[in-house]
């Protein structure tokens, strides 16, 4: 077969390839072409993000609604794009988003809630959006704090703070004291506190490092409950069965309770008379064998079979006839 290499067969090549690519992305990424029929795009603003990722989930009272697609940084806040596929039409137009955590490891997800009447907008400003709070980052944050404070001027400021308070009436006199005795017992326990600290994050940081696979334990842990339950609800439907199948016996005894008796002793009746005819049975199969083996060899010799009848009168009457063997002449 020979090849069409014109620069028209080329040019309609081209434009095949292209068109099949287009039709395949198109149908594996239908959800994330604008407008397509059934989705929706929304944009909620947060003044803060931390954690939230694209593709993370958005949910409506618990149940998943859609994605992040896009994070972006604005002057004074940051514009979270969601794609909806479903329940966006319940949503009013005052309805509210909050960044919450969805694992114990800092997994997050956006949480739609409506609120208002009519239909939600393109945009959720941030006078209606929630920001997350990152466990760790504070934790953090607090050790750094803790790490930077200096002893000997915390005691020292307390210590000032008391000589300038001296002359002060006696119930707040008596309130500072105890104020500098709580600021004495911080500074006693500075070593213990830091410590403390540190292994906080530790093991914030070993929790984090481990964050696969604590999120797969706990959902194998949901999916071994699942099980345990329909489980439970199986044995639970057994007994129930097991119950009625009990009651419908127990009702059955009580209709045959007159006349199950009658019909039990004529069955034994039944069945001693069989087992008394059993031994006759027995002697008649056992007495039909010679019987069976004489007739047997009775008509075996040919055609035909003799048999001896005695004491039967004779058919002639007139005695012997004139020419036969041993007769007259």
């Amino acid at each position: 077969m020979k090849l069409d290499n014109s620069p028209r067969a080329i040019k309609f090549g081209l434009i095949g390839t292209l068109v099949i690519a287009a039709i395949v992305l198109a149908i594996f990424n239908y959800r994330s072409i604008p407008f397509w029929p059934g989705t929706t795009t929304v944009t909620a603003q947060f003044s803060d993000v931390g954690g939230l990722d694209t593709k993370a989930a958005v949910q409506i009272a618990g149940v998943k609604v859609g994605d992040v697609t896009s994070i972006k940084l604005r002057d004074d806040h940051v514009d979270v794009e969601m794609r909806l596929s479903e329940g966006w039409q319940s949503l009013g137009s005052e309805s509210t988003a909050a960044i919450k955590v969805e694992t114990a490891l800092g997994k997050r997800y956006v949480e739609l809630t409506s609120a208002g009447s009519g239909q939600l907008g393109d945009v959720i400003p941030t006078d209606r959006t929630t920001a997350g709070f990152d466990l760790v980052d504070s934790l953090n944050q607090l050790t750094q704090r803790v790490e930077g404070t200096q002893k000997a001027q915390l005691s020292s400021a307390v210590d000032t703070l008391t000589d300038a308070m001296a002359n002060l009436p006696p119930d707040l006199n008596v309130a500072l004291k105890g104020l500098a005795g709580g600021a004495q017992t911080i500074a006693s326990r500075d070593a213990g506190l830091r410590t403390l600290l540190q292994r906080a994050g530790t093991v914030t940081g070993v929790l984090a490092a481990r964050n696969r696979n604590l999120t797969s334990l706990i959902d194998d842990g949901a999916v071994l409950f699942t099980e345990l339950n329909d489980r439970a609800a199986v044995i639970r439907s057994l007994l129930v069965k097991v119950k009625l199948m009990s009651d419908e016996l127990t009702a059955l005894t009580d209709d045959t309770s007159g006349t199950l008796p009658s019909m039990l002793t004529e069955l034994h009746r039944v069945t001693t008379t069989l087992n008394a005819n059993y031994a006759n049975i027995n002697k008649a199969i056992a007495g039909l064998r010679p019987v069976i083996t004489q007739l047997g060899e009775v008509v075996g010799s040919g055609p035909f079979f003799s048999v001896l009848l005695h004491n039967i009168v004779p058919a002639n009457l007139h005695g012997q006839q004139p020419g036969s063997i041993g007769g007259g002449r």
